[in-house]
């Protein structure tokens, strides 16, 4: 249920009179028919929208006195990692670090809740 996705429950516009929902999927569905785009590739696009409603649900606590965020564990970080196909527990370090390389290595640094939503703010600019 749209009420349900923080994304779109903050418009408080989650019906439009004389607009049946399900029927505009099934129109959906057959225009991607029509335009040959296989039922996995559909299925595909679906999982990763579901998806990007699941990552808007998703919170953050501060753990510590310098900000620094970890994700709280909930059905919304299952559902996204289920969605994406990867585990829940990669899922929530890659939501609450950032990789730096260094020389050959790679350290993990964990996000304050500051730089946490200008990256947030910068992926979805990229995905919508």
């Amino acid at each position: 249920m749209a009420s349900e996705y923080k994304y779109l429950n903050q418009s408080e516009c989650l019906v439009v009179d004389g607009v049946d929902d399900g029927m505009e999927f099934h129109k959906l569905v057959d225009a991607l028919d029509v335009v040959q785009i296989c039922k996995e590739d559909q299925e595909q696009a679906f999982a990763m929208l579901a998806a990007v409603l699941w990552l808007g649900n998703i919170s953050f606590q501060v753990i510590d006195n310098e900000n620094h965020v970890e994700v709280f564990t909930n059905e919304a970080v299952e559902n996204a990692a289920r969605l994406i196909n990867c585990r829940a527990q990669d899922l929530m370090l890659a939501l609450s670090t950032h990789k730096i390389q260094a020389g050959n290595d790679f350290i993990a640094k964990k996000l304050t809740m500051q730089k946490k939503r200008c990256i947030g703010k910068v992926y979805l600019y990229q995905v919508v």
